[in-house]
């Protein structure tokens, strides 16, 4: 299993305890998000797919491109980085 890095947007990473900055093992993004759930389970209810979808607030990007769900499963080459970013709303 290859590890990549994964950066976790601030406001889901400081809501959660989580750094920001990690390096996680797991050959998908699904793998990935899984990994960070046993690893920070207070992330779990963030990352864990309701129906096979992530919550609506959650977006995953690889490389910089937006990674939806129905690409969850597809392998991801040496070295990618994996960026979670978490939508904000309010007024």
């Amino acid at each position: 299993m290859s590890t990549h890095s994964v950066s976790i947007a601030p406001a889901l990473a400081n809501s959660t305890g989580t750094p920001q900055r990690l390096d996680v093992a797991g050959d998908t993004v699904a793998e990935l998000l899984e990994q960070l759930a046993v690893e920070h389970p207070s992330l779990r209810q963030s990352l864990t797919p309701v129906d096979g979808r992530l919550p609506k607030y959650i977006r995953i990007f690889v490389d910089g491109a937006s990674c939806t769900d129905a690409h969850h499963g597809e392998a991801l080459k040496p070295g990618t980085h994996v960026m979670i970013v978490s939508a904000v709303a309010g007024g």
